[in-house]
């Protein structure tokens, strides 16, 4: 962390917890991204690690970055007006700031050490020392010795076999308010219904939650395709625990609309108090 903010010019001020003075607005782009962000994630899916980074990207990109910040009387996207930075880094040394030291101790006859659950073989040249080496935290296989003269030297899992053939590069996507700001960040819109569950599948769902037939009337189905085109797609999970969520707060032998308008506030995305707009 120290190198990769020494590379790129970048100095940390010590503060007191609440110093908001020092702390600049952290504080309150915490409160934002708890609001936005953390709170509709647990209505989100999310493939894998990386499409979580993505959202993330995604909603500071188009939610933060473009909310007014009354400190500077401006948006930040239009402040920082693609300014760049006088320190320029080059993405393979700052990437390698980031990597992790150890020094660790090769074992005396092999020279085999343990790296990140790893195996690796050094030569028998420096079995039995005390030895710095560098990974990649991404990737525990990439890893260096600090040899002698301070060389560089990469090495090789012990028991590694071939590398697997790569894999096409599939986007990723997943039901959820998220990733309609993630789609919109991409440059285009998509339709975000799961597979399997469009209308005939929410009327479906209607009537096992009511236990009757849904829709019962013209008046009903024209009720319910005007939710669905206004408050939809939805997820199939996240759509049968709001209307149980609905009906328990309601009770029973409330009317349709009054139970859609109920599941339509759930499905909001929550705003940023007053306190938390900068």
């Amino acid at each position: 962390f120290r190198t990769g903010l020494a590379l790129l010019g970048v100095y940390r001020i010590p503060s007191r917890a609440r110093n908001a003075a020092a702390r600049g607005k952290i504080e309150a782009y915490h409160r934002l991204l708890e609001a936005w962000f953390v709170k509709e994630l647990q209505h989100q899916e999310v493939v894998d690690f990386e499409h979580l980074e993505e959202l993330l990207q995604a909603t500071i990109e188009l939610l933060y970055q473009n909310h007014y910040h009354s400190g500077i009387k401006a948006r930040p996207v239009e402040k920082l007006n693609n300014q760049l930075s006088k320190r320029q880094a080059n993405m393979p040394d700052l990437l390698n700031s980031f990597w992790v030291q150890k020094r660790l101790k090769t074992h005396p006859k092999s020279g085999e050490v343990n790296i990140a659950g790893v195996l690796f073989r050094v030569s028998k040249t420096y079995a039995g020392q005390r030895l710095l080496f560098r990974y990649d935290p991404a990737d525990p296989k990439r890893v260096i010795l600090n040899g002698k003269n301070q060389k560089a030297i990469p090495l090789i899992p012990a028991l590694d076999s071939a590398p697997p053939a790569p894999k096409p590069k599939v986007e990723k996507r997943g039901t959820g308010a998220l990733q309609r700001l993630l789609d919109r960040w991409r440059g285009r819109e998509l339709p975000q219904a799961q597979a399997g569950f469009g209308l005939p599948e929410v009327f479906e769902h209607l009537s096992k939650i009511l236990r009757r037939r849904v829709p019962n009337t013209e008046s009903e189905a024209i009720l319910i395709q005007d939710f669905y085109r206004n408050k939809g797609p939805f997820a199939q999970a996240a759509f049968s625990g709001a209307l149980r969520q609905a009906l328990k707060a309601l009770g029973p032998g409330r009317p349709l609309g009054v139970l859609l308008d109920y599941v339509a506030k759930l499905s909001q995305t929550p705003k940023p108090k007053k306190e938390e707009t900068l």
